[in-house]
């Protein structure tokens, strides 16, 4: 894990753009970051392009955030409608 940065970090959750102010951020930190905050009746995922799976993120899971990173909120246990 990266050794904690201070500084503005451009992301996307549910659509709307955020600006982080630190890197990592746990995914309890990003839920409350959202406005409105992404509830724990919800599953938060990374959002991967491309023909891969999105990542889970735990609530004590960090991620080292990039700019331009994309985050949203499903119900829990939806499976994406396969």
């Amino acid at each position: 894990m990266s050794k904690p940065q201070e500084h503005e970090i451009p992301i996307h959750i549910e659509n709307k753009m955020y600006k982080a102010t630190k890197t990592p951020m746990t995914g309890a930190e990003l839920r409350v970051l959202a406005e409105p905050d992404i509830g724990a009746d919800r599953d938060l995922f990374l959002t991967v392009p491309g023909q891969g799976d999105d990542v889970l993120i735990a609530d004590d899971r960090p991620v080292d955030l990039k700019p331009g990173m994309h985050g949203r909120g499903l119900e829990k246990g939806c499976d994406f409608g396969l």
